[in-house]
């Protein structure tokens, strides 16, 4: 890799840019000793002067610590513009189609195979690029407007003195970015919160490799079903190792995910209702084949841990419980199709919890493990769900009381429809793990009561904090609750205005990266319809100087070839000058055609 950098930096022809950024999968490591790595080498080296913008591909950085995003996300980058930092990715998405007719290939037809087919994508690339350029530029002038005046609405409902300070904070931190990545963590959540899923992973994985041998095997260390049953059997025994207990966090946040899909195919599927077209009936089924395949691998990595018969036994039934006061959408959804338990979305997922409440075994490490984790995500939920009532919040204050109609079949009316389905889906994830823990730890039902949607409702206290009465609302419980909810502790975390001031800062800072990479993306495709035209007109005058060469060497073959090639640059110049100029106003005609 280092290599690859080194050579690309040398041989691309940057002439006086010396400002380059490097977008890598793992940027936040690699750069780490970089310096120190090619200094060592000596056949490493970087152009002099050359300064390496650190950033992320958007399809990678999701996937990294939280720390990650506003340092390293390209959205997040001054001057990056928007773009998603992916190229391989792309050409392998079309590159993949091809892999079934190399696979019985020697290594030198797999080679050609290849070199073909990516050679065919870049002839392409380059016939298309003017389509692409101004696709381009046509997106970013429509989110340029668009993030501009969304930004311009958070700025208006924001207090002066609070946003001054913002403001000085982000451009101090971008200023020094380059310097002390660290700076953009200004943008990070200021407020306390429990800790997360993965906090919590963390914590025992840690805990795990702490463990230098393996905890002995007692009597308490059964759940009381298995020594009811007189079984003790692997299935019922606590891990032994690190390695096993990595393995069963990993199984146990597998079947996380899974349950995620569920419950968003459930609301996919009450969103169709009960008049479904053919293809929507297609697209449902495979969606459902999917999900199928995800259960059944989980079950049969959960073989190792509950065993064969438990797996079989529980796998088998149907979970249809609903939220206690029904879906925060029910309103909105009256031709929603009836629960089916025949259906893969309603397929119980047999975790401890589960083998735990039937005549089976299940190890007491296991299950406590695995509500360890679930108080986790009952944080994680219990946090989106704040979030999403303070999007809303900015939603109804900048879009819908400022709409000239109240009809909510207006785009006005779009991000909160989008909310209250996260909004929903927050609250069922929340649910499901409260009812779980609950069951299997009766001493924490007060710290994770249910969940109910006339809590869900938008307050005052976020989206005006001066209202009139304000001083005498009561917040729902869950606005004070941080690891669970502790009454002793709530009335003043609910109390804090800054939690309150928080969403402000976070959704405004927000709105002005989402503002600034747009305006940037608009500059940059500006520019790129000149460089295309001229970068044509250049290679249409290095044929004619190759042609030139050929007439004095008397070379008819190679004189015909530099005259096609002079009329396929000329051509493609001449579609691009027209069509930019079409495209942008601003855009001044420099095509001159090669002789």
């Amino acid at each position: 890799m280092d290599w690859s950098l080194c050579e690309a930096l040398a041989t691309t022809g940057m002439g006086n840019l010396k400002r380059v950024l490097h977008i890598y999968d793992i940027g936040c490591q690699y750069h780490r000793h970089l310096s120190e790595r090619i200094d060592r080498n000596p056949h490493l080296a970087l152009p002099d002067g050359i300064e390496l913008i650190r950033a992320i591909g958007l399809f990678h950085v999701h996937g990294h610590i939280d720390e990650c995003l506003y340092r390293y996300a390209t959205s997040y980058v001054p001057g990056a513009a928007s773009v998603d930092g992916e190229i391989l990715e792309t050409l392998w998405a079309v590159l993949n189609t091809v892999s079934r007719s190399t696979r019985t290939a020697t290594l030198a037809h797999r080679r050609e195979l290849l070199d073909d087919h990516t050679g065919d994508s870049n002839f392409k690339k380059l016939v298309n690029i003017v389509s692409t350029i101004i696709g381009k530029y046509e997106r970013a002038l429509r989110e340029s407007h668009e993030s501009e005046r969304y930004f311009a609405e958070i700025d208006m409902a924001a207090p002066q003195q609070h946003k001054l300070n913002w403001q000085d904070e982000i451009e101090h931190a971008e200023s020094v970015r380059q310097a002390n990545v660290d700076s953009m963590d200004v943008m990070l959540p200021r407020i306390t919160r429990g800790p997360t899923l993965k906090e919590v992973e963390a914590t025992l994985a840690t805990r795990a490799a702490t463990k230098s041998v393996a905890r002995p095997v007692a009597a308490a260390d059964v759940h009381q079903p298995a020594l009811a049953a007189g079984n003790t059997d692997r299935a019922s025994l606590p891990v032994s190792s690190s390695t096993d207990e990595a393995a069963l966090h990993a199984w146990l946040v597998s079947g996380f995910k899974i349950e995620d899909e569920q419950i968003n195919l459930k609301q996919h599927v009450r969103r169709l209702g009960k008049h479904l077209t053919v293809d929507q009936k297609l697209d449902l089924a495979r969606k459902r084949q999917r999900l199928a395949a995800r259960i059944e691998t989980f079950h049969m990595d959960g073989r190792k841990f509950l065993g064969d018969e438990t797996i079989f036994n529980l796998s088998q039934t149907a979970n249809l419980t609903r939220d206690p006061d029904g879906n925060i959408s029910d309103g909105d959804l009256p031709d929603a199709p009836a629960q089916r338990a025949m259906d893969i979305e309603y397929n119980t997922l047999v975790f401890p919890s589960t083998a735990s409440r039937s005549a089976g075994t299940v190890s007491r490490f296991y299950l406590e493990t695995e509500i360890e984790l679930r108080t986790g995500r009952a944080n994680d939920a219990l946090q989106g769900v704040r979030e999403t009532l303070g999007y809303l919040s900015f939603e109804y204050i900048t879009k819908v009381r400022t709409a000239a109609s109240t009809s909510q079949s207006l785009r006005s009316w779009d991000g909160v429809r989008l909310l209250t389905r996260t909004l929903s889906f927050h609250r069922r994830v929340y649910n499901h793990c409260q009812r779980i823990i609950a069951r299997s730890n009766p001493g924490l039902t007060s710290r994770y009561p249910p969940l109910l949607a006339s809590e869900c409702e938008i307050s005052t206290a976020i989206s005006d904090m001066n209202a009139p009465g304000q001083s005498r609302a009561r917040l729902a419980w869950f606005w004070g609750a941080l690891d669970g909810y502790v009454e002793a502790d709530a009335q003043g975390i609910a109390a804090d205005n800054e939690r309150m001031m928080e969403f402000y800062r976070i959704h405004w800072l927000r709105a002005r990266a989402q503002r600034n990479r747009w305006k940037e993306e608009l500059t940059l495709t500006s520019h790129e319809m000149d460089w295309t035209t001229r970068f044509f007109i250049y290679k249409a005058r290095e044929w004619a100087t190759k042609r030139n060469e050929a007439q004095i060497l008397e070379r008819p073959g190679a004189i015909a070839y530099s005259e096609q090639q002079i009329g396929m640059w000329n051509e493609l110049g001449r579609i691009a000058d027209l069509r930019f100029k079409n495209s942008r106003d601003s855009y001044a005609k420099i095509w001159v055609a090669t002789e």
